[in-house]
């Protein structure tokens, strides 16, 4: 199992390990220019219920969701990430704000990136719909694109 950090600018979940209790989650996003990565530790249900947070994204002009990842600072193994989606305009254009810390290590700065990525609702749709699915069985790689 395995994901890669280079990537076309988007979101990218994979599964890269697994045991009974958990799933090892790598979180990879890139706007072209800037990227970041961080290995989240999640329960098996996790994927589903992001999914089903994002489910009908966007409903309205104002509408917001924010998904939590994982648990920053060094009390806690592995990275985080927060994306937060919102739309941009009334029309219901979308972005997806994302803030990604690598694991703590002995460094006196941790690795974090913060970025934006412009979004489109079919998009949105086609990640939710593979995220629903991820798990040990389908390790992914689970793509959002960079809209253009």
């Amino acid at each position: 199992m395995g994901a890669s950090t280079s990537m076309s600018p988007g979101l990218e979940f994979a599964v890269v390990w697994h045991d009974e209790d958990v799933l090892q989650v790598r979180v990879c996003a890139s706007t072209g220019s800037f990227s970041g990565a961080a290995d989240v530790y999640c329960d098996h249900e996790s994927p589903q219920a992001w999914a089903a947070c994002l489910t009908g994204f966007p409903t309205t002009p104002g509408d917001q969701r924010e998904l939590r990842l994982g648990a920053p600072g060094p009390g806690y193994a592995g990275g985080s990430a927060v994306l937060r989606f919102r739309t941009v305009d009334r029309a219901g254009h979308a972005e997806v704000r994302l803030e990604i810390e690598a694991e703590p290590s002995d460094r006196p700065n941790s690795q974090r990136v913060e970025l934006n990525l412009t979004v489109e609702a079919a998009g949105i749709d086609r990640f939710v719909a593979a995220l629903a699915k991820l798990s040990r069985t389908d390790v992914g790689p689970v793509v959002l694109s960079h809209a253009q």
